[in-house]
């Protein structure tokens, strides 16, 4: 508990002094722990984190057999978060000091420095100093906020990912893009109750992009990872191999250097798709005169192409912002229908 103490207060001035001219003595400085904020403190084990922007954070922790999830540089507003699935909890001295022991947690970037030093870093020097008040630091440090994951929250893979994800889907206040309500819904659908075989972090990407070109490629990017299906899976299962199919086909390509045509495999996944998802699509080409008629497999591959590519012979694509959100909502019905149909093929 001292060392967590000393490394706390190290980092805090630390950062203080890196960006001001304050020079700060050394001192038995620590954060005041009652009841179980000791055992916090003591107990508490980080497990993961999750960096989604420079400022925004989820640190995974584990204590007493429970997980819970520190959201850190967001402020998140829980009235539309299901508290079967997440529930926000009060924070304590002893989690706070974990945090910034390890560096997790830190000054904001437009507190008081000056202030911050001169009611924070003294206190150790009066002789009745029984530590610092944890809730009086937190007005200096970045916004934070703690979760508990219920033992029977759907949540369980991917957890950091997949919390984010469904976190922010409820929170456009933290987003850039202006999503549709209709695709932020089924973002926190997917995020609680998609495949496990799905890359959340790319889910996760697609929401916080910072153009819709950039959040329609992260969700291509899984398509992508369908497109050796149509080719291989028979072919796998009747070679008798142990690797699973990723791997098989993973270390094909790196024998063989072979690898699906691109514009063969859209096609192969649009005709194996639903006509219920089709009819997504449907409604994106039918937004606007200049789509109509168009086939949707060459538009979509030729949407991807118009992002990645510039050359001459590529067509740009000029969408308004409901355009973008029907196509983001067709491409993301088609990877739940695809990724749970082909769960098993893909674990």
């Amino acid at each position: 508990m001292i060392e967590v103490n000393k490394l706390a207060f190290s980092n805090l001035i630390n950062q203080l002094t890196a960006t001001t001219t304050l020079q700060v003595a050394d001192g038995k400085r620590f954060i005041e722990t009652k009841g179980i904020e000791k055992d916090w403190l003591k107990s508490a084990e980080i497990k993961d984190t999750l960096l989604i922007t420079p400022d925004i954070r989820l640190i995974l922790i584990l204590f007493q057999e429970e997980s819970y999830i520190a959201v850190i540089g967001g402020i998140i507003d829980n009235s539309n978060l299901d508290s079967v699935i997440i529930q926000e909890v009060d924070t304590n001295a002893g989690i706070i000091t974990l945090l910034l022991s390890d560096a997790h947690l830190k000054l904001k970037k437009r507190a008081s420095y000056l202030e911050f030093y001169d009611k924070i870093l003294f206190q150790h020097l009066d002789q009745e100093y029984i530590g610092n008040d944890y809730s009086e630091i937190l007005e200096y440090l970045e916004p934070i906020q703690l979760y508990h994951l219920p033992e029977n929250s759907i949540i369980r893979t991917h957890i950091l990912n997949r919390t984010a994800s469904y976190v922010f889907s409820k929170n456009p206040n933290e987003l850039v893009l202006d999503f549709s309500e209709d695709v932020a819904d089924l973002i926190s659908d997917l995020s609680i109750m998609g495949s496990d075989n799905i890359s959340y972090k790319s889910i996760l990407n697609c929401l916080f992009s910072n153009t819709y070109r950039h959040a329609f490629l992260e969700l291509y990017r899984l398509v992508e990872r369908l497109f050796p299906i149509s080719y291989l899976k028979e072919f796998h299962q009747r070679s008798y191999s142990t690797l699973s199919f990723l791997d098989f086909v993973a270390e094909l390509e790196n024998v063989t250097s072979w690898r699906p045509k691109e514009d063969e495999a859209v096609y192969k996944i649009f005709n194996e798709t639903k006509q219920s998802t089709i009819v997504h699509f449907d409604n994106f080409i039918k937004s606007s005169a200049e789509l109509t008629g168009r086939d949707i497999p060459k538009l979509f591959y030729g949407l991807r192409n118009s992002i990645v590519h510039f050359r001459a012979n590529h067509s740009e694509y000029d969408l308004n912002s409901e355009q973008w959100n029907l196509l983001l909502m067709a491409t993301i019905y088609l990877l739940d229908e695809q990724y749970s149909i082909n769960s098993k093929t893909l674990t």
